[in-house]
């Protein structure tokens, strides 16, 4: 099993355009029966909210018993999840739209994003991972708004704020 984590202080080299990344190196034996030609190997990916392109690494196999390895090196690929859209409006009491509000998101991992409000009330946030849970919250100079928590499984439109007075 290889587990790969992304925590903030670590950094690849220049040549990888300082992607963050950590393998966690791991061996053991695979077994493959008579005429047995491929296998699968188990990867724990452990997700972050950072976006981010493809990710690559290399798998060798070495040291076979009883048979040949013709290609032991395998070139694998992670693909980075796009995430989802988390969206909706922010009102007033009376339901008049609310520019300029400032709504947060902050990631179970702790990760923050802002979002000022449109015209028309609405905020969207795009590549929010699934699987966390989220916290909503809205900051307007004049209303006051109950905070939102949210389990990301998919999209999530309609999220609507309504102020209190």
């Amino acid at each position: 099993v290889i587990a790969i984590r992304r925590p903030p202080h670590a950094r690849l080299p220049d040549s990888q355009a300082n992607r963050i990344l950590t393998l966690s190196s791991a061996s053991g034996v695979l077994t493959f029966a008579p005429f047995e030609t491929s296998k699968t190997v188990p990867i724990t990916i452990l997700s972050d909210s950072v976006a981010e392109s493809n990710e690559t690494f290399s798998l060798q196999l070495s040291s076979p018993v009883n048979g040949n390895v013709i290609n032991g090196n395998v070139v694998v690929t992670i693909v980075d999840s796009p995430g989802f859209a988390v969206s909706g409006r922010v009102t007033t009491p009376s339901g008049q739209s609310l520019r300029n509000a400032v709504v947060a998101l902050v990631a179970s991992d702790g990760a923050r994003r802002t979002a000022t409000t449109s015209s028309f009330g609405a905020f969207q946030f795009a590549g929010v991972l699934g699987g966390q849970s989220v916290t909503l919250t809205v900051s307007s100079k004049r209303y006051r708004f109950a905070p939102r928590f949210q389990q990301v499984i998919g999209d999530i439109t309609s999220l609507d704020f309504v102020g209190l007075e």
